[in-house]
């Protein structure tokens, strides 16, 4: 395999949103762009569009042969696919010839809407790219550039399900000695909303009625991210230490006494991340709250899960008017999944116009509302199974629900009819994604941080 060879002399590939950053469901316009010092005969140049996750992490086992322990490291392995197209844009009918001199060869895709967010961590990673592969006329001479991008998967968070407040109650007895009466500590912490937008203002009231004789010095307040990683062989688990975004600290609550205010938890500013349809990865945000309490008592602690989407709570604007990384997101709107006929034009004037060759054998993109050719992705919707980023029940998966699914793979359209002569896109060949078993994430909390 050759880069940037003799076909694809200073060659590149040139995408319509400037910052190669798309929406899932968003159509991918691009140019594969190359010079040509003489003709050169060609079989086909193919693009090829691929999106997947991969997990990867080892560990070292004991085991004991006849009485003798040996160590061992285990390679713990995932893989799941979305999708693997590849399109024909010249040739694929016999020996295309390819004038001397500059191309710039168009070429459309669009990303399924349930392709999860681009991702990556030391333990896995969700990829997407786009790979021009220019095959010679002999069969074996083969050259290829390709190009990475980045997906958002949009979370919308106005659902009934977010828009309902949240609460989080803590109880707790206390007394000084045998002899003394037991009295309770009452706190409640609540939200409007279980979920927000990254920079939004978060109105947390506490509500606290403290009848013993402790006192509460401080409440610390949290949001954490939490990830887990699966394997499918060997099938196993690993959940690495959560991340701790922002922390904010309030108090105290002295004894015998009730009081009751009201504060802005200010979310800081990054993207949140998207794999409700991601099988081998989880994410998911939680507000956690620990109450440290004086003398030798241990402290109340508390989470619960927040979910952090891309469209505020009853926001109608256009998200590139009220996100604080704007300048982050793509330029085109948000797709909307219920719209057939959604926009299929790219954003930059300079692909308006394809090329005219002649001689040259074009299999051109076609509208792609239409879908003239096949999109292939090994998930399902996430509402079939459970979400990991919208409630109820964080990493929550429906294990037996996707076992007695027969396939994961979206409904391949049938190619619409093409011109006599008209070259054929490709397909590359799909297989299953081998089975792996999935378990809910524990609803216990984990342990208080230690300060």
């Amino acid at each position: 395999m050759v880069s940037n060879g003799v076909g694809f002399q200073n060659g590149t590939i040139i995408l319509d949103e400037p910052k190669n950053v798309y929406y899932s469901g968003q159509p991918i316009f691009g140019k594969v762009n190359f010079e040509l010092n003489t003709s050169l005969s060609i079989l086909y140049l193919n693009v090829v569009y691929k999106g997947e996750a991969n997990v990867l992490w080892t560990e070292n086992e004991q085991e004991i042969y006849n009485g003798v322990k040996k160590k061992k490291l285990v390679k713990y392995v995932g893989h799941e696919e979305y999708f693997n197209f590849s399109q024909c844009i010249v040739g694929g009918n016999g020996v295309t010839s390819l004038p001397a001199g500059n191309h710039s060869l168009p070429f459309q895709y669009q990303i399924p809407f349930n392709a999860p967010s681009s991702f990556k961590e030391e333990k896995g990673e969700v990829t997407y790219n786009v790979t021009a592969y220019l095959l010679h006329q002999d069969g074996v001479t083969k050259e290829e550039i390709g190009k990475q991008f980045q997906v958002i998967a949009p979370l919308d968070l106005n659902t009934e399900e977010i828009k309902r407040p949240i609460e989080m109650e803590f109880e707790e007895v206390y007394s000084c000695n045998c002899a003394c009466a037991q009295r309770a500590l009452h706190v409640s912490v609540s939200a409007p909303h279980a979920g927000a937008s990254p920079g939004e203002c978060v109105s947390l009231t506490v509500r606290a009625h403290n009848r013993a004789n402790v006192e509460v010095s401080q409440i610390v307040f949290q949001l954490a991210k939490k990830m887990r990683y699966l394997s499918q062989q060997p099938m196993s688990t690993v959940i690495p230490p959560e991340e701790i975004i922002m922390s904010m600290v309030k108090g105290p609550i002295l004894s015998k006494t009730n009081r009751e205010y009201t504060f802005d938890l200010v979310l800081p500013n990054f993207i949140a991340l998207n794999l409700d349809n991601c099988g081998i990865i989880d994410v998911g945000y939680f507000l956690k709250v620990t109450m440290k309490v004086s003398g030798c008592n241990d402290d109340i602690y508390d989470e619960t899960q927040f979910c952090i989407g891309l469209v505020p709570i009853g926001s109608n604007a256009d998200v590139k008017l009220t996100h604080p990384m704007a300048d982050c997101l793509p330029n085109a709107p948000i797709p909307n999944p219920n719209n057939p006929t959604y926009v299929s034009q790219p954003y930059t004037e300079a692909f308006a116009n394809p090329p005219n060759f002649q001689n040259i054998q074009f299999c051109p993109p076609g509208p792609i509302p239409n879908y003239p050719y096949p999109v292939v992705a090994n998930v399902v919707d996430g509402s079939m199974f459970g979400s990991k980023n919208s409630l109820p029940g964080v990493f929550e998966t429906n294990a037996q629900s996707r076992a007695d699914q027969n396939s994961t793979s979206m409904p391949i359209p049938a190619f619409p009819p093409l011109p006599e002569g008209q070259a054929i896109p490709y397909m590359l060949p799909q297989s299953p994604p081998p089975p792996y078993s999935m378990q809910p994430f524990s609803p216990e909390p984990s342990a208080p941080p230690s300060y």
